[in-house]
């Protein structure tokens, strides 16, 4: 009964799957987004900075083991696949 939309289309689409096969697709694919996420952030400090493999690795961790991230993702929020795909755009432009 809205006349505007909570999310985009595009993210519609993507839950076609929650629908049709499970009602838990969509929670399991924006879990995956969060651990895709982490490779990413940790591909860009790698080429981008000089930061050792420690430091690197604490700071892929803030975002990988944050309460707040997985009490988000679980919940259904799509929150984390646009993270997801800003940090996807940025590993394009390097």
């Amino acid at each position: 009964m809205r006349h505007t939309y909570r999310y985009t289309p595009f993210l519609a689409y993507i839950m076609i799957p929650n629908v049709i096969w499970h009602h838990s697709i969509g929670k399991i694919m924006f879990c995956f987004s969060d651990i895709l996420i982490g490779y990413l952030l940790k591909w860009i400090l790698e080429k981008t900075t000089e930061l050792g493999w420690k430091a690197i690795s604490t700071l892929v961790a803030i975002w990988t083991l944050n309460p707040l991230v997985f009490n988000v993702s679980t919940r259904g929020n799509a929150d984390t696949m646009v993270v997801f795909v800003v940090l996807a755009m940025l590993v394009m432009l390097l």
